[in-house]
């Protein structure tokens, strides 16, 4: 069932106010290993390449917090 004009921009406001988005580019020459790294682990079925980006950069941050201590 299509959305009604409502919800679309009820749904417009929601993300505007909740979500972030964040693009990169990375380079075929120099950064090859990170691309086929995140290839990998979406391959293997195990997690996301944006879920994967997450919990690095969660799992540095607590040892961020460990090392202040």
């Amino acid at each position: 069932m299509a959305l009604t004009e409502a919800q679309k921009r009820a749904k417009a406001k929601w993300r505007k106010e909740n979500e972030a988005q964040l693009n990169i580019s990375l380079y075929r020459t120099s950064d090859g290993d990170v691309m086929d790294r995140l290839e990998a682990v979406s391959q293997a079925g195990c997690e996301g390449k944006k879920a994967y980006v997450i919990r690095l950069i969660r799992e540095d941050i607590a040892r961020d917090k460990t090392e202040e201590i």
